[in-house]
């Protein structure tokens, strides 16, 4: 498993994704899956005004 892309553009709809599939499976490990990425989404790319691309995944640099 190599990484081929660092840069994450500010996509959420993979929280959306994680409730669907909650909701077809009753999987708890979905509702876990999208409320680690919501977080994560807001500990690493909030601003004060915004939300931000991260330039590197794997080092939390968010572009500015």
């Amino acid at each position: 498993m190599t990484l081929v892309s660092p840069k994450y553009y500010l996509n959420p709809e993979i929280m959306e994704s994680a409730y669907y599939l909650y909701h077809y499976t009753h999987n708890k490990k979905y509702l876990l899956m999208g409320k680690t990425f919501l977080d994560d989404l807001v500990k690493y790319c909030r601003t004060m005004s915004a939300f931000a691309e991260l330039e590197n995944i794997v080092t939390k640099i968010s572009v500015k």
